[in-house]
C-alpha cells in the first residue's frame, strides 16, 4: 500500500512469527512466515489500517523454489481495503 511516504509520515508497528515445516519428498522445509501490521501517521494521528501477510516458500528442487504471498489490507481513514494473492517462481540457472 505504501509505495510512497504519505504526507503525515508512516509508523509501522508490526509482529511476525516464522517456522520451517519439513515434508518428505522435498529438498528441504517450507519456510512459513505470518506478519501482522498496525499502520498510523507519524503526524496528525491518522490510522491508515492494518494489514495481515502470510508467506510460503516451497523447494521444489535444489535450484528452484515456489513462493506464495497473501496479503489483505484493512483500510481506516485514508485508503481502499485491499487484497492480494501473489505467487512468483526463483530458478537457480549456474
Amino acid at each position: 500500500m505504501f509505495l510512497n511516504t504519505p504526507d503525515g509520515g508512516l509508523v509501522d508497528q508490526f509482529v511476525t512469527v516464522s517456522r520451517p515445516i519439513a515434508v518428505g519428498g522435498l529438498p528441504g522445509p517450507i519456510k512459513l512466515r505470518a506478519s501482522y501490521h498496525v499502520f498510523t501517521s507519524d503526524a496528525g494521528s491518522l490510522d491508515y489500517g492494518t494489514e495481515l501477510d502470510l508467506d510460503a516458500v516451497i523447494p521444489l528442487t535444489d535450484r528452484a523454489k515456489l513462493g506464495l504471498r497473501y496479503a489483505d489490507f484493512d483500510a481506516d481513514d485514508a485508503f481502499a481495503d485491499t487484497t492480494r494473492f501473489m505467487a512468483w517462481l526463483h530458478v537457480r540457472v549456474l
